[in-house]
């Protein structure tokens, strides 16, 4: 069954960053960070700490009493409320619980100010890879987010920008087939595992819209609009697209990426393809490209059903 969609994933990203997600007691804020589990590429203890803190000590309802150990009910805490508060905290969480939490932080400023928390940061360790170290003492969360000023919009802008949330690579387009209606819910799949459902192509003239682009098992992007085929769809040497990911900064839109074959290149039998102005993206090495066979972005439906007239 061929499935349509109407929303594309510069969509998703605009929601995400362009004002940013809906947070009611807060306003806009802007999920533009990159938030990842594996310490080489950046690490999320920050997010495991923050929201933690948040979800152990702020109850939903302050005045409900805790639990004989001095510890919160499982159903007074905002998990309670999440689909899976644990995803926020590698980058795969859903943006419906980052406005969730969000929102409990904003509503609940101050004792969030007061919680203390171990800040972290990363760096370049001794050999070579990056690693997560402490950032000074254990400290109150007002001494460690309260530098963008004191309302809550300033501390929820600063947990994003020193990590406590932000989408990898994997959260940006499981998220957005999640958003758009393709899945009902996050599936756990690392890069290579999209290749169960979005099948590699051999050609340009395969690519469209909604192709996943797969970096060997390391990283995820996602083409947002075909632009161009050149010289013509059915022969094209490069094929200009816009593309949508999450990297360095978090969610972005990379315009005008031009793609061509990489002649013999392959990995794992699959087809690898280039860039030819590499530093249009922040990950430029050969990809293989996969498409889901029924998924086509809505504005083809047209130009399909003209196909199909003409014959």
């Amino acid at each position: 069954m061929t499935r349509y969609v109407s929303q594309k994933p510069s969509d998703f990203y605009r929601y995400l960053i362009e004002p940013g997600l809906p947070i009611p007691s807060a306003g806009s804020v802007p999920l533009a960070q990159y938030v990842c589990a594996v310490e080489a590429y950046g690490g999320s203890k920050n997010a495991e700490g923050v929201i933690g803190a948040v979800n152990r000590s702020i109850p939903l309802d302050s005045g409900r009493g805790n639990l004989a150990n001095g510890s919160l009910a499982p159903d007074n805490k905002i998990s309670h409320l999440t689909r899976s508060i644990g995803r926020m905290t590698t980058g795969q969480g859903y943006p419906s619980d980052f406005i969730l939490v969000m929102e409990h932080i904003a509503q609940n400023l101050e004792d969030v100010k007061r919680l203390v928390v171990q800040p972290w940061r990363s760096e370049v360790g001794p050999r070579g890879a990056r690693v997560s170290v402490p950032d000074g003492a254990p400290r109150p969360i007002s001494e460690i987010f309260g530098y963008k000023g004191p309302m809550a919009v300033h501390y929820l802008n600063a947990m994003v920008e020193k990590k406590v949330f932000g989408l990898d690579c994997i959260g940006f387009v499981s998220q957005y087939l999640v958003y758009s209606g393709v899945w009902q819910a996050y599936k756990t799949y690392y890069p290579q595992n999209y290749t169960q459902e979005f099948r590699p192509i051999r050609s340009l003239s395969q690519i469209r819209a909604l192709a996943v682009l797969i970096w060997s098992n390391v990283h995820i992007a996602i083409i947002d609009t075909v632009k161009s085929f050149d010289p013509d769809p059915e022969h094209p040497r490069t094929v200009t697209v816009d593309i949508c990911q999450s990297s360095a900064g978090g969610p972005q839109l990379n315009r005008d990426v031009v793609i061509e074959l990489a002649p013999g290149d392959t990995y794992n039998g699959n087809q690898l393809f280039r860039f030819r102005n590499r530093d249009r993206l922040p990950v430029n090495s050969p990809v293989y490209i996969g498409v889901m066979p029924d998924l086509y972005w809505q504005a083809d439906q047209d130009v399909m059903s003209g196909a199909l007239i003409e014959l």
